[in-house]
């Protein structure tokens, strides 16, 4: 199962996701759950890896440079997932073909795209829900706020990675392995990762009588 989830924060639109990858009671780190295919275009998945490998292959190869919020629209209505197990894909994301992203779900089992900036998929989505709105910037109402979104982010991308490398928080509904996030930049008009020199992790463990072991 995984993690993977778009919203926005400061009103910069934001796509994050895990590294684990689990089958049955066995997990493994290692395998992106996002992707920036184009400046203008970020996507997730949730599924079965080898389905969701060929299906970002597939879009990566067949859209346009520039890809349109219809074209895009219209390769996913046209995909037929085709067998039961591929039918449990999901994908999310944005793509901006203006000023301003949109983000999209496709689900697999009923391929239909549906537009909208906060969605979340795999087993970890109720649990992201809660904590990262204890981060959460609202939107500014002079417009988007590049470094308040990343000051969030940032808070956000440590706290999981934190819980993670410390205690393998999620580990048992296969969410972690490990995060990362990409964020619109409004004033270059592309997708950008966030670059792990931008955080690291403290951790000072003490006891109940306030001694650092």
């Amino acid at each position: 199962m995984t993690l993977v989830a778009t919203s926005r924060s400061a009103g910069v639109p934001i796509l994050l996701g895990d590294f684990l990858i689990s089958q049955g009671a066995t997990r493994r780190r290692g395998r992106k759950k996002i992707t920036r295919l184009r400046n203008t275009l970020a996507i997730g998945w949730t599924g079965t890896l080898v389905h969701a490998t060929g299906v970002i292959r597939r879009i990566n190869a067949e859209l346009s440079d520039s890809p349109t919020q219809e074209e895009l629209a219209l390769w996913l209505a046209n995909y037929d997932p085709g067998l039961a197990n591929q039918q449990s894909l999901k994908l999310i994301g944005w793509i901006a073909d203006g000023d301003d992203p949109v983000g999209f779900h496709w689900d697999g089992s009923a391929p239909e795209v549906h537009w909208g900036d906060d969605w979340c998929v795999g087993t970890g989505g109720r649990a992201y829900e809660v904590f990262s709105k204890s981060y959460m910037v609202h939107r500014d109402p002079n417009g988007p706020q590049e470094r308040e979104a990343l000051e969030w982010l940032v808070g956000l991308l440590t706290h999981l990675n934190c819980g993670d490398m410390l205690t393998q928080e999620g580990h048992e509904i296969g969410v972690g392995g490990g995060y990362e996030a990409l964020y619109w930049s409004f004033s270059e008009r592309r997708f950008k990762y966030v670059e792990d020199v931008m955080y690291f992790l403290v951790a000072c463990r003490m006891d109940r009588d306030g001694h650092f072991r």
